[in-house]
């Protein structure tokens, strides 16, 4: 053979041997070796327990995977971790997070690696490399959860003591249904307390409003992070803060008017109620409703006159004489004495000014006319003269004195109605049992 044939044979093996040799690398070592991935170092699962006893785990993305390989081992002792038996295994495509059933809570070991697809000549199917790296957590994955809770109001702190029934290694949070967007009370162990009311974690609860919380735990490990279900929820209202102890506040105005103030405390509505003395049976005055106004202004009362007052808070659905939920001391009252509202007659013609100044005149009372007392300044008293108040001097005017002095003025003019004369127990014609003239008109306590 030719030496130039040789040369040229030599050439087109080395060539095909350089072609092959790229072939290699290019078809199958690059693909291969660029089918790179790996599992972000340091993160956490996150497991959230589903309603239908599925468990979705979520975990962190990786920015060159394809693919991710979940995976459940069981744990052998004396064993590779390379050996052990496989209980669960599936690739996730296009997501972060996997829904599992029957997720264990045995001892397990849940690893998670990160996949990458590479393509080989002449193969219709890809294949895939697993990361070296992945995400092991060996627990025995018990679901947190509470079991129970209760909790006890305290109307004197506006507090509420609660206890729930929740593994020791749990965090438990409390947060309000109506504001999803508020962040969750976090504690941990089985006990809390929640204070209510001015700058306070919440409100008191308003009239007619009703607080609705829910409970859930989690279980917080370096590896891991797994929510509960929401457990069971606690409503409070209003009335769950008020307690039984009614106190009760006696203000004195003017002109023998007194207001009574009082706090709020269980029940519907609220019964204001007065007597004479201890000897008399209690009268209901007014009803005022849970919501409403919580205090009471009385009529001008009069003179010298003793009362008592006291208020009740009952339910509506209460008998008529069923025990008061919550009931007030007695208050006593005294009133002292008033020429407001007393009748006087001027004894003599008085001049009748506009003001108390005297600036102006109106006109003139005559002697023996009848007013009523509206007001007194300075030594006058406020009448009112042909339409309008004016002031007439008060040391020329006689008073009647069951007006001003009430009960402290008591007699009784028998002649005014029924004389009782008699001679030698017998009935004068005319006389006894009639009304003597002059006396007819006498004005006598009220009522």
């Amino acid at each position: 053979m030719k030496k130039k044939t040789i040369l040229w044979i030599i050439i087109l093996m080395v060539a095909l041997l350089i072609a092959g040799a790229c072939f290699m690398i290019f078809g199958y070592w690059l693909p291969y070796e660029n089918a790179v991935s790996s599992m972000p170092e340091q993160q956490k699962l996150v497991f959230y327990q589903m309603e239908n006893g599925c468990v979705q785990i979520n975990w962190p993305k990786s920015d060159d995977a394809d693919q991710y390989l979940l995976e459940v081992l069981i744990p052998q002792e004396g064993v590779p971790e390379e050996q052990w038996q496989v209980e669960y295994s599936c690739y996730i495509t296009g997501s972060t997070s996997h829904t599992r059933k029957n997720f264990p809570d045995q001892l397990r070991m849940l690893r998670l690696r990160a996949v990458k697809e590479y393509s080989l000549p002449f193969e219709d199917q890809p294949r895939v490399r697993l990361s070296e790296n992945a995400i092991k957590i060996t627990d025995r994955f018990t679901v947190p959860e509470v079991r129970g809770a209760t909790w006890v109001t305290d109307p004197d702190t506006d507090q509420v003591e609660l206890k729930l029934d929740v593994d020791e290694d749990c965090t438990t949070r409390i947060y309000e249904l109506s504001k999803p967007n508020v962040a969750a009370v976090t504690f941990t162990g089985g006990a809390t307390t929640l204070a209510f009311g001015a700058d306070k974690q919440w409100p008191l609860p308003g009239f007619h409003e009703t607080y609705q919380f829910t409970f859930d735990a989690y279980r917080q490990t370096e590896s891991y992070t797994y929510y509960g279900l929401k457990a069971q929820q606690m409503q409070l209202q209003r009335q769950d803060f008020l307690g039984t102890q009614l106190n009760v506040e006696v203000i004195r105005n003017y002109n023998n008017t007194y207001t009574l103030k009082w706090n709020e405390t269980k029940g519907d509505h609220y019964l204001v109620q007065y007597r004479q003395n201890k000897y008399y049976s209690w009268k209901t005055l007014v009803q005022i409703p849970y919501d409403g106004v919580l205090t009471y202004t009385t009529a001008g009362l009069e003179p010298y006159t003793y009362r008592e007052y006291r208020v009740l808070a009952k339910y509506d659905t209460d008998a008529s004489d069923a025990q008061p939920v919550a009931l007030s001391q007695t208050q006593p009252v005294q009133t002292a004495s008033t020429v407001v509202y007393s009748t006087i007659w001027p004894i003599k013609d008085l001049t009748v000014y506009a003001d108390a100044q005297k600036t102006e005149k109106l006109g003139t009372a005559k002697a023996g006319s009848t007013f009523c007392i509206a007001n007194m300044e300075n030594d006058l008293f406020q009448v009112l003269f042909d339409g309008k108040l004016g002031y007439i001097d008060s040391n020329y005017c006689m008073i009647n004195l069951p007006d001003m002095l009430g009960e402290l003025c008591l007699y009784d003019i028998t002649n005014s109605y029924a004389s009782l004369y008699k001679v030698h127990e017998l009935e004068i014609p005319t006389v006894t049992g009639t009304v003597i003239i002059g006396y007819e008109n006498i004005r006598l306590k009220e009522n």
